[in-house]
């Protein structure tokens, strides 16, 4: 299995579970949700995976992969220029899909600077195995 491909099939798993932290973290800090914060965790975590994990493939294969094969081309591909190019597209995609998620069944609370967070922290982490793996070869 190639670098770009594990990097590509593991690091998306990084966005829902950064944000399951982060939701579970938020609601431990606060005191009205604290005490519920934990009665259904796992049940928590497999919807924001259900939710979160499609929409963060989705996003690494129609926007990043194609960014990354230019700026690859471009010879800029370095650890900041995919840092920078992972929260554009988080802030991207929560500016588009945050407005959508706001309703009775589901809301997912996102503001684009979280989705730019998350964006780069996936991008850092699929970096992290590319590189990890082009170390060893």
């Amino acid at each position: 299995m190639t670098w770009w491909t594990r990097a590509f099939l593991l690091a998306p798993l990084a966005t829902p579970l950064l944000y399951a932290a982060g939701s579970l973290l938020e609601a431990l800090a606060d005191p009205v949700r604290r005490s519920y914060a934990t009665q259904n965790l796992w049940g928590g975590v497999l919807m924001i995976f259900m939710f979160g994990a499609p929409i963060a493939y989705g996003a690494a294969l129609v926007l990043g992969l194609p960014a990354l094969c230019l700026l690859r081309r471009a010879g800029a591909l370095t650890w900041w220029s995919v840092l920078i190019l992972g929260a554009v597209i988080g802030l991207a995609v929560a500016a588009v899909l945050t407005p959508q998620w706001r309703g009775d069944l589901i809301s997912v609370p996102m503001g684009p600077w979280r989705g730019a967070w998350l964006g780069a922290a996936t991008a850092g982490v699929g970096c992290g195995l590319a590189m990890r793996d082009v170390r060893r070869t």
